[in-house]
């Protein structure tokens, strides 16, 4: 069975700290790791009005970086996906499973 892991984060460091600790512990309960992708930096800008009424020159500028990276895992066995399940990543970090193929 396939297995593709997707992280998320708005911080790098985060990330790569994820994957190092994903890394070790599928290594330890035979898991199969195919390929560790990180993919670019998206950035998603606004413009605010500082002031609509008076000034409308006046803004500000904001933006959010997010990272996003995914490894590709193979295993036999089901009970060891349950431990998968189980896994906590670190706080500021989501991520989703997707079965690649059964």
């Amino acid at each position: 069975m396939k297995l593709r892991i997707i992280l998320k984060s708005f911080n790098k460091k985060l990330i790569q700290d994820s994957l190092k600790e994903l890394k070790l512990n599928l290594i330890n309960e035979e898991f199969k790791i195919l390929n560790v992708i990180s993919l670019p930096l998206k950035i998603k800008r606004f413009c605010l009005l500082r002031s609509p009424h008076v000034d409308k020159k006046s803004r500000e500028h904001f933006e959010l970086q997010f990272y996003k990276s995914f490894i590709d895992v193979e295993f036999n066995k089901i009970s060891s996906m349950n431990l998968l399940l189980k896994k906590e990543l670190l706080a500021g970090v989501s991520y989703s499973i997707n079965i690649l193929s059964i």
